[in-house]
């Protein structure tokens, strides 16, 4: 029996982010090529074959890992964004960052490229701090998060000393 897990990546990419990275993500995604601020185009001369992003790797990723799965047993589904950002303003004026954004179901044999993915987006990732974080979809009591730091990311992981439930009772119908 395999195990399905609740990955959600959350952060903002720096506005110097390179195109291919950003295409990479896009791919990963299946974000579709528009013209909209939401699902930006993909660069010209994109080729999803030539994937070689991650630092001191040679391999591809080989599939559309955080593609959103409308059939989903996720509660309210999958979802998968990047969009341009305004952050804020500075003396040169606005700052624009890439927001990332990824909720999905992944299988357990999946995992290593959701730390890829991880690998790949860190040193591009503008704030430190919490990245997103993952769940055994069936396990409420542990929890690991993406933390980023420094242009490198770690996963840490939550074992609660004791877990308090709430027993509520269902309405009489």
């Amino acid at each position: 029996m395999s195990y399905h897990y609740e990955v959600v990546i959350s952060c903002f990419l720096t506005g110097r982010t390179p195109e291919p990275v950003l295409d990479t993500l896009r791919w990963l995604c299946d974000l579709k090529v528009t013209t909209s601020e939401d699902s930006p185009e993909l660069s010209p001369g994109f080729d999803p074959s030539g994937l070689h992003d991650v630092p001191d790797d040679d391999e591809d990723f080989p599939y559309q890992t955080l593609r959103p799965d409308p059939d989903s047993y996720l509660a309210g589904g999958e979802i998968a964004r990047l969009r341009s950002q305004i952050r804020g303003f500075n003396e040169s004026g606005d700052v624009v960052e890439w927001g990332f954004y990824a909720r999905t179901l992944v299988l357990d044999d999946d995992m290593g490229e959701i730390y890829r993915i991880l690998e790949l987006i860190a040193p591009y990732v503008s704030d430190d701090g919490y990245g997103g974080h993952e769940r055994e979809h069936y396990d409420s009591d542990q929890v690991s998060l993406y933390l980023f730091s420094g242009g490198t990311e770690r996963v840490k992981d939550l074992r609660p000393a004791g877990v308090m439930r709430l027993e509520v009772p269902a309405p009489a119908c």
